[in-house]
C-alpha cells in the first residue's frame, strides 16, 4: 500500500502498490465540519512536488490528522497535526542532516475573500474557492511553513570538524592566549597610585 486516506472509519481513498496517489483529491471541508469528521492518513513524500524542490531527499512519508468541526453559524474550522522527516542542507557545515517537521493547523474556513476580509490579521484562514479544499495543498502548504529558513544541525558538536567539502578537516592549533599589554600598564598605574 502506498497511500491511504481514512474520513472516520471510512476509506475516503485507498491507493495499491505500483499505482499512483491521486493528490486532486477534493472534499467539501464545510459537510466535513458539519458532521465532526476527521481526515487522516499517510502519503509519499515524493508526492508533494513543491516540498520536495526544498529538501535534500524525497524519500519517507508524510502523516496527517486534519479534523473538522462546525463552531457557529457560518463558522467552520480545520484543526490537526502534519509531520514528516525530511532531509535539510545545514547552512553552517553544508551538509544534509534530518529534520522532524511537524505543525499543527487552527484555521477558520471560508469559501469567499468576503468572508475573508471579516477575520482579523492574526487569525489563520483557508480559502475554500467553490466550496472545495484540496487536501494534499493543504498539508504541503502547512510542510512548508514549517521548514526553517537557515536550517541547522541541532547540535553544534555534528558541523565541528567538517569542511565544506564534507571531509573531515584537521583541527587548527590553538593559539596560546597573550596577556593583554594595556592590562599591563594598568597594573603599572594601580601600583604608582598606592605608592
Amino acid at each position: 500500500m502506498r497511500g491511504i486516506l481514512t474520513l472516520g472509519q471510512v476509506t475516503l481513498y485507498h491507493c495499491v502498490l505500483m499505482s499512483q496517489v491521486d493528490l486532486s483529491l477534493t472534499v467539501d471541508p464545510f459537510r466535513l465540519a458539519s458532521q465532526g469528521r476527521t481526515l487522516q492518513g499517510s502519503l509519499p513524500l515524493c508526492d508533494f512536488p513543491r516540498l520536495a524542490d526544498g529538501v535534500e531527499d524525497a524519500a519517507g512519508a508524510v502523516f496527517f490528522r486534519l479534523e473538522f468541526r462546525h463552531v457557529a453559524p457560518g463558522r467552520d474550522k480545520v484543526s490537526g497535526h502534519v509531520e514528516a522527516t525530511v532531509r535539510l542542507l545545514c547552512q553552517r557545515c553544508l551538509e544534509p542532516f534530518a529534520y522532524a517537521l511537524e505543525t499543527s493547523l487552527d484555521a477558520w474556513l471560508v469559501e469567499t475573500e468576503v468572508d475573508l476580509a471579516s477575520f482579523p490579521d492574526e487569525e489563520d484562514v483557508v480559502l475554500v474557492p467553490e466550496g472545495r479544499l484540496h487536501v494534499a495543498s493543504l498539508i504541503e502548504d502547512e510542510l512548508l511553513l514549517g521548514i526553517p529558513f537557515a536550517p541547522l544541525h541541532a547540535d553544534l558538536e555534528a558541523c565541528r570538524g567538517v569542511s565544506h567539502r564534507g571531509s573531515v578537516a584537521q583541527a587548527a592549533p590553538v593559539a596560546p592566549t597573550k596577556p593583554n599589554p594595556f592590562a599591563v600598564l594598568k597594573q603599572l598605574k594601580d601600583k604608582d597610585r598606592k605608592t
